[in-house]
């Protein structure tokens, strides 16, 4: 209750007592049975076709006598048929009996961490995973990153991509991570670490990051003149956000060792490098964090190594302004810091054109990616009378075929090659900073008889070298090895295996899954359709858990291949009566997807399928436009989809199958195919609910209810509740009056809604907690039967 402690005005909101009702949908359908693919014991929502497709795949050719390949084909014909004929939203409920497996592929090498680091599987049980094949691509081998390819083969057994994921990583905090790159998008394999790479099973098989700088010049006194009196870096490390280092000169000096020697100031360097990071402090990255000025390979580097041991390890320096960055580029840390290799002097008036052979080949090893043969031929190189311009265009070639020598290695894309004719030499430059060997070497060789190409470059007389950085991140051991399956095949998937579900399976996804989908009104299980001796135990799980909910109405398909021409072949099939139980008769033909005339002629034409979703997708279109109370039959229900119906149903025949609630697709002249009949199965045993919009609209009615008074549960049990709940299911019924639901040209003749203590509850109700509401109404039935009476008219 409010207080009012002072005088003044209060302003306060109070409840209207208003709480409209909504109505809740009644076209959801839900198609329970086995799959070509996707998850299992799963209610999936789709919203088309397409969708459907995408996650549980199309018609697939299958052998005959194939049980389980018909229960496939039958679901994504029946999912089909519903959307053409108006289906808006479905549930797909794949099932599959226990001991089916996915098809996997384990054989993903670490580097050097002595065993498999990756397991690759189809994304869900079954015999189709077995027709994937992976390829997994390491363009660049130096680098952390990897590709993933997942295809079929062809008709000739060559590699068909389907899905590509490029530059994928073994680094938990990266953007490309691999475990969520793949498994969120891919709808064809899941990919998960194995426990060679696994960071709780296995953390000995990651190592720290380091970054290690270019090669450092070494000339005398070289840090004593070079270093500033104040210089900075930006530094991240594990990817916990840059920071910005700085040391300054005064306090190298003050150390014992400054002004002596390079290889002491550049340890003195080193260490002040290493205490502003630790000083950062509250991470083991920072502080266990190195910094070390040393012989790498015979040249003097400085080596940045992170704390931290595991696939979070990184240390990057990041590029920016001199202001904010001159450390990094004086330590050659930056990205800048790439492998160059400068050639010798060429003599003057040397002629390259007349020493240029037909075909020279320069043999490179550049960043430690192995030596790679880079020919040029005269002919590609449209030389002048000017030796200047030539030796550029010779650096324009060379540049040239390196680049597209491995267009995908950042080493080669971006490598170049400059001619300076101030000091007539060549110099080579790497096209990667990120590599883990930044380096490059030229091999002499040459083609027997020919001029050695790299000695008409100078390359091998008293060349300049200098090595790039080099970067080793956490995941180092555990990345893939070169490449598996990169032939034209690929490495396929094996193991996956899929059966048929039982009945068991039916009724334990219907008591644990589906029933706790309340938006679900129509129920269909395709590839299920009633036979008296082997289909109905599936069929009667179904009706049970559609008589518990209360909420759907399954639509059962008739016995295949049988034609009904008589009652007594209706009766002796023994059909459920249950209210909540629709069947339509006969199957459909519907045009054949595999089938074609140029490619696979000998395909069927066409193939049979059960009416069922054909049936669901008009229930579904009607209700969006007429409402769930108009029948979902008639002139305008006609039948997309079809190339014909198996059966034809004639007055003779329907005079005996609709009396006993067989509903009918007629083709009928000037309409084509149409349904022409709605009826429930109880017709005969309890024929107050004998037509399909008579219970169909009491579901929503109930449902809608249902959901718009939940707010009434622990309210006071009292009069002002009682008023409450008959104006608001009062205010829903009126709507549904309005709209022509109901019988009546008034609204109390066609409903009423009653709830009070001496007309609908005792006291006893009330000290029960009981508030009793009782609602009825006057449902519209479908004109089965349009009857008009001549009558001649006699002159009197």
């Amino acid at each position: 209750m409010p207080t009012y402690l002072h005088p003044g005005v209060y302003v306060e909101e109070i409840p209207s007592g208003s709480r409209p009702i909504e109505g809740v949908s009644t076209s959801n359908a839900a198609f329970v049975g086995a799959a070509y693919r996707g998850p299992v014991g799963k209610a999936e929502l789709v919203h088309s076709f397409d969708e459907f497709k995408e996650i549980y795949g199309g018609i697939e050719k299958k052998a005959a006598g194939d049980a389980l390949g018909e229960q496939e084909n039958a679901m994504v014909l029946a999912v089909r048929s519903f959307y053409m004929n108006g289906g808006k939203n479905a549930y797909i409920c794949r099932l599959a009996k226990g001991g089916t497996s996915v098809a996997a592929f384990k054989e993903v090498a670490g580097e050097h961490s002595g065993g498999n680091v990756l397991k690759i599987e189809a994304s869900s049980v079954g015999a189709w995973g077995n027709k994937l094949y992976i390829r997994i691509l390491k363009p660049d081998v130096d680098q952390a990153g990897f590709d993933v390819e997942i295809g079929h083969h062809d008709g000739d057994g060559k590699f068909v991509m389907d899905e590509e994921f490029t530059g994928v990583t073994l680094n938990s905090q990266d953007d490309d991570y691999i475990l969520t790159r793949i498994n969120d998008v891919s709808g064809l394999i899941k990919v998960s670490l194995l426990d060679a790479a696994d960071p709780e099973h296995a953390s000995n098989q990651y190592e720290k990051a380091t970054l290690t700088g270019g090669q450092m010049d070494t000339s005398a006194n070289f840090f004593n003149t070079s270093v500033a009196d104040s210089m900075s870096m930006r530094i991240d490390i594990d990817r916990r956000g840059p920071k910005l280092i700085t040391i300054k000169k005064a306090d190298l000096e003050a150390e014992g060792d400054w002004n002596s020697n390079n290889e002491k100031e550049g340890k003195v360097v080193a260490a002040h490098v290493q205490k502003v990071v630790r000083d950062l402090g509250g991470y083991t990255g920072y502080l266990d964090f190195t910094c070390e000025y040393k012989d790498v390979g015979g040249l003097s580097k400085f080596v940045l190594t992170s704390g931290m041991d595991a696939d979070i390890s990184s240390v990057q320096v990041l590029d920016g302004d001199e202001s904010s960055n001159d450390l990094a580029q004086f330590l050659r840390l930056d990205s800048a810091q790439k492998a160059t290799h400068t050639g010798g002097a060429v003599a003057a008036g040397t002629n390259v054109r007349t020493q240029f052979q037909t075909e020279m080949v320069l043999t490179m090893n550049l960043d430690g990616k192995g030596e790679q043969k880079i020919t040029i031929k005269k002919e590609d190189i449209d030389f002048t009378d000017n030796d200047v311009s030539n030796r550029v265009k010779i650096a324009d070639a060379i540049q040239a075929a390196v680049q597209q020598h491995q267009p995908k290695i950042p080493s080669f894309a971006e490598f170049t090659c400059e001619y300076d004719d101030t000091a007539r030499k060549f110099t080579f430059t790497s096209g990667s900073s990120a590599s883990r060997t930044s380096s490059i070497t030229i091999n002499g060789a040459s083609p027997a008889g020919n001029t050695n190409f790299a000695s008409l470059l100078k390359l091998t007389t008293n060349p300049v070298a200098f090595s790039g950085r080099t970067l080793q991140d956490g995941t180092w051991k555990v990345i893939p090895k070169a490449a598996s399956g990169i032939g034209d095949n690929g490495e396929q998937l094996t193991s996956g295996s899929a059966e048929a579900p039982e009945a068991p399976d039916y009724g334990s996804f219907f008591t644990n899954v589906l029933r706790k989908v309340r938006d679900v009104s129509i129920l269909l299980l395709p590839g299920m359709y009633w036979n008296k001796e082997l289909g109905n135990i599936k069929i009667s799980h179904a009706l049970a858990h559609c008589e518990s909910t209360k909420s759907r109405v399954l639509i059962v398909d008739p016995p295949k291949d049988v034609e009904l021409e008589q009652g007594a072949q209706v009766q002796a099939l023994g059909l459920p009566t249950s209210t909540y139980s629709v069947l339509y008769y006969p199957w459909v033909e519907v045009p054949n997807p595999l089938y074609n005339a140029d490619t696979a002629p000998n395909e069927p034409k066409t193939l049979k399928v059960g009416p069922g979703g054909f049936a669901a997708g008009m229930w579904a279109k009607i209700d969006g436009t007429r409402g769930v109370w108009k029948a979902p039959a008639g002139t305008e229900a006609q039948i997309i989809g079809l190339a014909g119906l198996q059966y034809q149903v004639e007055d003779g025949e329907q005079d005996q199958l609709n009396p006993l609630g067989v509903n009918c697709f007629r083709k009928q002249p000037g309409y084509g195919n149409v349904i022409w009949g709605s009826r429930t199965l109880s017709t005969k045993a309890n024929p107050e609910w004998r037509y399909v919009p008579v219970r169909r609209t009491a579901i929503y009615i109930e449902q809608s209810i249902y959901n718009g008074i939940q707010w009434a549960v622990f309210e006071p049990n009292d009069e002002p509740l009682w008023s409450s709940l008959r104006g608001n299911i009062g205010d829903f019924m009126n709507g549904m009056f309005r709209s022509g639901a109901f019988q009546g040209t008034k609204a109390s003749d066609a409903y009423f809604v009653r709830c009070g203590k001496g007309d609908t509850m005792t006291q006893g109700d009330i000290d029960r907690g009981q508030v009793i509401v009782l609602v009825g109404f006057a449902p519209l039935k479908p004109a089965e039967f349009v009857i008009v009476r001549i009558q001649q008219k006699v002159q009197q």
